[in-house]
């Protein structure tokens, strides 16, 4: 188990697995709307193609960026008028 300090609090964050070590890690996500479970190896990780995203994490996204368009359309249109 890795410990990460907190600096402001002065603690550590306890991880079962080191995201920057060779640990192999079971993934379970939602993926296209069914559940997948595959093994990630992080001692062989040089970038995220192929890493499974949650379609809770892109619906979030997704629900961000349409509340910042909203946003800036109202911020711009106020002051074209």
């Amino acid at each position: 188990m890795t410990t990460f300090p907190r600096e402001r609090e002065g603690r550590g964050i306890n991880l079962a697995v080191d995201p920057f070590g060779t640990d192999v890690e079971i993934i379970e996500r939602a993926v296209n709307g069914r559940k997948i479970k595959l093994k990630w190896d992080w001692g062989k990780f040089k970038s995220t193609e192929g890493f499974p995203v949650d379609d809770n994490l892109i619906n979030w996204v997704m629900d961000r960026n349409r509340r910042l368009m909203s946003a800036f359309y109202v911020l711009t249109s106020g002051f074209t008028s």
